[in-house]
C-alpha cells in the first residue's frame, strides 16, 4: 500500500490488519511472525480454534481428532493441561499446541 506491503496482526481480536503505512512504531518495528516455510500438524483431539492464544479468547471453529492444521508460527501463551505453547495457523487461527503433534518438524516462533 503505497510503497508499503506490510501488514500488522491486531491481536487478540479476530482477523483485524492495519497497513503498516499507517503506523508509527515506536522502538523497533515487529519481525514478521513466522517465515514462509509452513508446518503440519494434526490434532490429537477435538480442539477449539481461537482469535487469541488464550482459552477465555472466542472459539472461531475448531478441529476434529485425527484433522490435520497448516502452521505458520508458536509461541507462549495461556497454559493448557500444562503445555503454554500455541500455534497460529495459515486462516489466522490459535490452537493450543496441548492438543496438535507435529508432522515432521516443529514450527518456529512467532516474533
Amino acid at each position: 500500500m503505497n510503497g508499503n506491503d506490510s501488514w500488522y496482526s491486531l491481536p487478540p481480536t479476530l482477523n483485524e490488519w492495519v497497513s503498516a503505512r499507517y503506523v508509527q512504531n515506536i522502538g523497533t518495528a515487529p519481525r514478521w511472525c513466522g517465515s514462509t516455510e509452513r508446518f503440519v500438524g494434526r490434532a490429537t483431539a477435538a480442539v477449539k480454534r481461537r482469535a487469541a492464544p488464550t482459552t477465555a479468547s472466542v472459539q472461531v471453529g475448531s478441529l476434529a481428532n485425527g484433522a490435520g492444521v497448516n502452521i505458520i508460527c508458536k509461541l507462549e501463551g495461556q497454559p493448557v493441561s500444562g503445555n503454554d505453547l500455541w500455534y497460529f495457523s495459515t486462516d489466522h487461527r490459535w490452537v493450543a499446541a496441548r492438543y496438535v503433534k507435529n508432522v515432521g518438524r516443529s514450527p518456529g516462533w512467532c516474533n
